[in-house]
């Protein structure tokens, strides 16, 4: 279990979250120097490497807002045996700077540490709902994280972060991009109690969007939230999703603030886009022209930001049972051939890819069996298209 406690001092040497040398991945805000380094969207993760002395507690000085982290600790060159200790935890509810206890370096050597957001925007991406049930207290528990510092064990001296992956690749898309209730037990994987409680079945790091990344050594950025589609949300009628589409989110540096801006320096190689499913999760999905606008509209606006990056689009991974996954994916392969890029290019994942016997996650989303073999599908042909060997 992961300790928390409020401030107070401590023999220790400091990092502050500004410092040239501390590592960060994925839309981080860091122009707010009281509220430090910001982040809502998933995988974003800060890392650090560092020489220390003695034994002694990794600790991060964070408001974690309610968010689930994982925590990896490990040795890079130690004086004793190898070191490696993961955890995960779910931070305390948003308003108080606590120091949180990432794990114990056992003695003298050079170490990493990681820390990742393994939860979408928004807690549940669906705020109102607890409130037409007079649970107010439940509405918009997940916010904003705010990293402050990090804080090692006496005498230790921060090193030069360790080299980028060269291969970056982004991902944008709904819940199956952020690994929605990829933990969840059978006992809650079809109930909607699930979706107030989903951080602790939430983990962004077994999704096909982490997978892929570590697949294939890349540095991954992830824009993704349940529920968010192209033209309409799921559920529209209801605006259980908020009015705001994917492609309206596809420019902030944080999912819940229009301020600040993406300011777009980070160039990846590949974008992978799974939008559109959720337009088919209403009464009345989009109309094909309205759809096929849309999707050239972002396809657009990605390729002025991005100009010599592969446009993958994608859409599917259903079971043989339930085919919605693959529903849009028709028009998804008319508005990319419409678009006519050489660059941007649409892979349907098979009805079958995934099977009715594999584990199901909170929903019906995949567990980490079924992102697992969408990985396996996905991995050879983006490894083909991008000449990655």
């Amino acid at each position: 279990m992961v300790m928390t406690e409020p401030l107070i001092s401590k023999e220790c040497v400091r990092v502050e979250f500004n410092d040239p040398n501390v590592q960060y991945e994925g839309r981080v805000a860091k122009e707010d120097s009281q509220n430090g380094a910001q982040y809502d969207w998933p995988l974003v993760a800060i890392s650090i490497r560092f020489r220390s002395e003695e034994a002694g507690p990794v600790v991060a000085v964070m408001d974690g807002a309610f968010n689930r982290f994982s925590a990896l600790v490990r040795s890079e060159d130690t004086v004793g045996p190898a070191f490696s200790e993961k955890r995960i935890f779910t931070a305390e509810a948003p308003g108080t700077v606590r120091k949180v206890v990432l794990g114990q370096v056992p003695g003298r050597g050079v170490y990493r540490v990681k820390l990742a957001k393994l939860t979408e925007p928004c807690h549940t991406g669906m705020p109102m709902l607890p409130r037409y049930f007079g649970m107010g207290w439940m509405s918009g528990m997940q916010g904003v994280v705010s990293f402050r510092a990090w804080e090692l064990p006496s005498g230790s001296t921060l090193l030069p972060p360790p080299d980028r992956p060269q291969r970056r690749i982004e991902v944008i898309g709904g819940s199956d991009t952020c690994g929605c209730g990829a933990e969840s037990s059978d006992t809650r994987k079809r109930t909607w109690w699930g979706a107030f409680s989903r951080n602790e079945i939430h983990n962004a790091e077994l999704c096909y969007s982490y997978q892929l990344a570590a697949r294939l050594n890349a540095e991954v950025h992830v824009e993704a939230w349940s529920g968010k589609g192209l033209v309409k949300n799921a559920f529209n009628l209801c605006n259980i999703f908020g009015k705001e589409t994917l492609p309206q989110l596809l420019d902030r540096t944080l999912a819940t603030s229009k301020s600040p801006l993406w300011d777009f320096d980070w160039i990846p190689h590949a974008v992978l886009i799974d939008c559109g499913g959720n337009d088919y999760n209403n009464a009345k999905p989009t109309s094909e022209e309205d759809f096929s606008d849309a999707y050239t509209d972002m396809l657009h606006m990605l390729r002025h930001n991005y100009p010599e990056a592969f446009l993958i689009s994608m859409c599917g991974g259903s079971t043989p049972s339930d085919h919605r996954r693959n529903k849009a994916a028709g028009r998804v392969s008319r508005a990319v051939k419409r678009f006519a890029d050489d660059k941007a290019v649409f892979i349907e994942v098979p009805i079958g890819i995934t099977s009715d016997d594999d584990p199901q996650g909170h929903m019906s989303h995949h567990s980490e069996v079924g992102h697992t073999k969408i990985s396996d599908f996905l991995e050879p042909q983006i490894r083909e298209l991008m000449g990655w060997t």
